[in-house]
């Protein structure tokens, strides 16, 4: 069904009308694209500061478990643990 794994996108009809499908490979290789850089540990991490800020801690908390969850292999940035384990 999905032969053609460089394509993310599936076009079906619905009702008509065309629309267009994230195929499911796409997820995972979209985690792996992102997973790949460190601006997205980066980010979620700025994103998890601006909300202790706030006062909101469990959402701080989800932002630095994402962060760290997206940090590259080998790539050392400890911050996201450093400001997990202030808040905890």
């Amino acid at each position: 069904m999905f032969k053609d794994k460089k394509k993310c996108f599936w076009e079906v009809n619905v009702d008509s009308e065309k629309a267009l499908v994230f195929l499911p490979f796409a997820f995972e290789k979209t985690h792996e694209i992102v997973r790949s850089n460190p601006m997205y540990a980066i980010v979620k991490n700025n994103i998890g500061v601006c909300l202790v800020e706030l006062g909101d801690i469990d959402g701080a908390k989800e932002q630095f478990r994402e962060s760290i969850e997206f940090i590259p292999d080998g790539y050392n940035y400890p911050d996201p643990y450093k400001n997990l384990e202030s808040i905890s």
